[in-house]
């Protein structure tokens, strides 16, 4: 049976006249009726008997009666309106009886979802233009981040989002954006094989992506937001104990000290150091700015010296250019190695010193202003109960000996 979507050409069939053929086929004879037509298709009947041929004859002769009297006595609107369509599909490849099969066939399948014909139609045209005017996943990563670029985002953003990014178009660099489906989505990051928090850093940068790309017309909606969050326990934030943190700038050899004392007493992101030079540092004023190209947030915020930083870095004022020297990676695995440290978190001293910071203040405000988060949630969310106070307290008290940076007596009372 054809397809209501078959599409036939417009060409008037000829009436053909329905009689009796005898052949003979391997010594035997048949019968076959000639002039039958199906829709429009020559269909071959054959019978073993004249009898069957002629009852099957009679009986289609009886129906194209039925028929021709239907015709003769159709509906005068009926027949207008016949004519009507057949004029309105005259330029397309479609017959008057095509359009009727059709559209009879898109209800039977619309019907139950309470759907519009034209409404399916123009939903499904929309599909295709959007699809026509995407972009595979390669070109949507490389827009994206050439756009963030211009935008002025910080280089570690930058980085972030192509580390991240450059994963995702491996797997699915091929694919066109408009196809993605959060099921695609989800699925990926299942594969990853990676932490909850980690996944979910991926999620997000994600979808910043379909955002941009449903604002550039690659896609409808941003299918990232129908993937849910994984669910992150934080049972332990990593820090440095009071024991951890004075062995390590025990053991730091002169020009790494300012590096660990500044992340650990002050909180500032490693990259953030990195940019850092020491003309930032105002010891009259005791604050650190923390310009905005060098800043995650891209906005300039001032850190604070505690009474403890300003004792470790007194021996560096009137120091020009770089904080951090060239060479940070082998100095950190040396310091660890002498300080008997085995691993090195990310971000592990700005993570103790906001630790520290909040259990001994109590004021979230100004830990969170400190650090550069955009409000307290970040802080509470994290840092919240990490610390003990007492803890905390001796923590300020970490300061290098007078005549050496080798050893590290507490002071008698906290001064942060």
């Amino acid at each position: 049976m054809d397809s209501p979507f078959t599409v036939r050409k417009t060409k008037r069939q000829r009436s053909h006249a329905l009689r009796i053929v005898r052949e003979r086929l391997n010594g035997k004879y048949r019968f076959k009726i000639t002039g039958y037509y199906v829709n429009r298709k020559r269909i071959r009947k054959y019978f073993e008997t004249r009898e069957a041929a002629e009852t099957f004859l009679e009986a289609e002769q009886i129906r194209r009666e039925n028929l021709g009297k239907r015709a003769a006595h159709i509906d005068g609107a009926l027949a207008e309106d016949a004519l009507r369509a057949s004029d309105i599909l005259r330029p397309t490849p479609y017959t008057l009886l095509d359009a009727a099969r059709f559209v009879a066939h898109a209800h039977s399948k619309l019907e139950p979802h309470a759907v519009r014909i034209d409404d399916a139609i123009n939903a499904h045209a929309a599909a295709i233009e959007r699809r026509n005017r995407s972009v595979t996943i390669t070109k949507l990563v490389d827009e994206f981040i050439e756009n963030r670029r211009a935008k002025g985002k910080s280089e570690i953003y930058v980085r972030d989002l192509t580390t991240r990014l450059s994963r995702f178009k491996a797997s699915m660099g091929d694919r066109i954006t408009a196809e993605i489906t959060n099921a695609d989505v989800d699925h990926w990051l299942q594969s990853l094989n990676v932490g909850p928090q980690t996944q979910n850093n991926f999620r997000a940068v994600l979808s910043a992506m379909w955002t941009f790309a449903v604002r550039r017309g690659y896609a409808a909606v941003n299918v990232i937001q129908l993937v849910d969050k994984t669910s992150v326990v934080r049972d332990h934030i990593p820090t440095f104990s009071v024991e951890q943190l004075t062995g390590l700038l025990a053991a730091a050899p002169t020009e790494y000290l300012p590096v660990l004392a500044i992340g650990a007493f002050a909180g500032l992101r490693p990259e953030e150091i990195n940019k850092l030079r020491w003309e930032d540092l105002d010891f009259h004023e005791r604050t650190i700015r923390v310009n905005a190209s060098a800043a995650k947030t891209r906005k300039k915020r001032f850190a604070e010296i505690s009474d403890n930083l300003r004792a470790w870095l007194e021996p560096y004022a009137g120091h020009i250019g770089p904080v951090a020297p060239p060479n940070l990676q082998k100095l950190r695995r040396a310091t660890m190695k002498t300080a008997k440290i085995e691993k090195w978190y990310p971000d592990v001293l700005r993570h103790s010193f906001a630790s520290a910071h909040y259990a001994f203040h109590r004021d979230p405000a100004r830990t969170a202003v400190i650090m550069g988060h955009r409000d307290q949630n970040m802080l509470l969310t994290h840092y919240r109960d990490v610390m003990k106070p007492s803890e905390a307290a001796r923590y300020w008290q970490i300061v290098p000996e007078p005549t050496s940076n080798a050893k590290i007596i507490p002071l008698t009372k906290a001064q942060p």
